[in-house]
């Protein structure tokens, strides 16, 4: 919380902070009065450590980030979807792991102040898939989660479902095209590794960086999108 508030309310941060750091050098100074230099010494050491922590939000604030499965990422995938100020997207097999995540109340709310959902998933009858005796429950699965999704759409919400029949390749949540949740269908053969992995990213708003990440992430999406088949309640 600290992090970000430096990271994104610089001002408001050294200001909240420095009336804290008058009141300490206040307090020290009557339990032990110090010559006038001190105290410019102390406020200069203190500008400096500003800048520096400011610096370091912003550092790691573009640094991946790995989370071990869906649920440590749960609050960090809350908060930038709250920030979100234009679309997002979800690309996921059935949907039903990130819709639990979100829940129903926050999509509406973000709905109804305008954020477009753009959602794709497997088609119920996806041949590149459903080829094991799980094939009858994930379908209605999908359809389930398809319906759900639809029944949230009004003539005052926009969002719009679409259904792919190639292989699962990734699954991810893309917010604004800034903030990438990115993760596998990957499933391991061995007694190893995690299957629900989940990798960050913040994207640098840079057009040379944004550029870039639509080629690697984002146009991924749009490809798949391109190719998929509305769904039409």
């Amino acid at each position: 919380m600290l992090e970000e508030n430096i990271r994104e309310h610089p001002l408001r941060s050294l200001v909240v902070s420095l009336i804290s750091f008058i009141g300490v050098l206040s307090g020290v100074y009557t339990l032990f009065p110090f010559e006038l230099k001190y105290a410019v010494l102390a406020f200069c050491i203190y500008g400096v450590g500003f800048i520096l922590a400011y610096v370091y939000c912003r550092i790691i604030s573009q640094a991946a980030k790995y989370f071990e499965n869906q649920s440590t990422a749960t609050k960090k995938i809350l908060t930038k979807i709250l920030k979100a100020s234009r679309e997002i997207k979800i690309i996921s097999f059935t949907s039903e792991t990130y819709f639990a995540l979100i829940s129903q109340k926050i999509i509406e709310g973000l709905l109804d102040r305008g954020i477009k959902f753009k959602i794709l998933v497997s088609h119920p009858e996806n041949e590149n898939f459903l080829r094991d005796d799980k094939r009858a429950r994930y379908g209605k699965i999908i359809n389930t989660y398809i319906k759900r999704w639809s029944d949230l759409g009004s003539i005052t919400r926009s969002i719009e479902i679409r259904t792919y029949k190639s292989i699962p390749i990734f699954r991810a949540i893309i917010i604004d095209d800034i903030y990438y949740f990115i993760g596998t269908y990957y499933y391991p053969l061995q007694d190893y590794g995690d299957s629900n992995q989940i990798y960050y990213i913040k994207i640098n708003p840079n057009k040379k960086y944004r550029k870039n990440a639509k080629g690697m992430i984002a146009k991924a999406f749009d490809y798949i999108w391109s190719h998929s088949i509305q769904y039409h309640s």
